[in-house]
């Protein structure tokens, strides 16, 4: 399973929810939905993750 990608890649978590169907229904591509699975992938909140959620955010927003 794809642990840090996430920290590098902004397609991160599409690739992730493409990679693991099997947790779509579980997580969503919400804002929700993607901090959701951010903390599965690293329930520590370092602040380069704070950081790619923040600029996901911004990408699926079109900010």
């Amino acid at each position: 399973m794809i642990m840090h990608r996430a920290y590098l890649d902004p397609q991160a978590a599409e690739r992730w929810f493409a990679e693991n169907p099997d947790l779509n229904d579980q997580f969503d591509d919400t804002e929700s939905g993607v901090k959701d699975m951010l903390k599965l992938l690293n329930p520590q909140r370092s602040f380069m993750l704070n950081l790619f959620v923040e600029e996901l955010m911004c990408e699926l927003h079109g900010h």
